[in-house]
């Protein structure tokens, strides 16, 4: 199962479990996939009061993946 399509402006809701995939040394992770524009600016806003989020950004390219941006934002 690859990354969950969502719509830009999408609001999305849910709850990291134990049997969803980890990153080791990170813990679970959802994944997510949207097509943006090179002339365009995003803005990417997660909440977590449970954790410190980390938003990591990704593109595609051929076939391969290159993380273009990540923000921990430092939250306790």
């Amino acid at each position: 199962q690859g990354p969950r399509p969502i719509r830009l402006g999408q609001d999305v809701a849910g709850t990291l479990s134990a049997s969803d995939p980890a990153l080791s040394g990170r813990g679970p992770f959802h994944a997510y996939r949207f097509t943006a524009r090179a002339d365009k600016r995003y803005v990417i806003t997660m909440t977590a009061p449970d954790f410190d989020a980390l938003v990591t950004v990704m593109r595609e390219v051929g076939g391969l993946t290159d993380q273009i941006a990540s923000d921990d934002d430092g939250g306790g």
